[in-house]
């Protein structure tokens, strides 16, 4: 399977069979998010997305 990061697609850890797209939800507000969070002292370059229930996490680089 292709990097996630490459393709912007990430998968449920495990899947395996067929899939299909087609259902979208506008992302503006979550790229405005994650474009603040890079920008800011405290957050750092956005490498991964943790979803949980109806919440996402931003996992960021760690600043050495």
């Amino acid at each position: 399977m292709e990097n996630e990061l490459n393709t912007g697609v990430f998968w449920l850890d495990g899947f395996e069979g067929n899939a299909k797209g087609g259902f979208f939800l506008r992302s503006f507000d979550l790229n405005n998010f994650i474009k603040k969070v890079e920008e800011s002292e405290n957050g750092g370059k956005v490498v991964g997305l943790k979803f949980e229930g109806n919440n996402v996490e931003l996992i960021v680089e760690e600043k050495i």
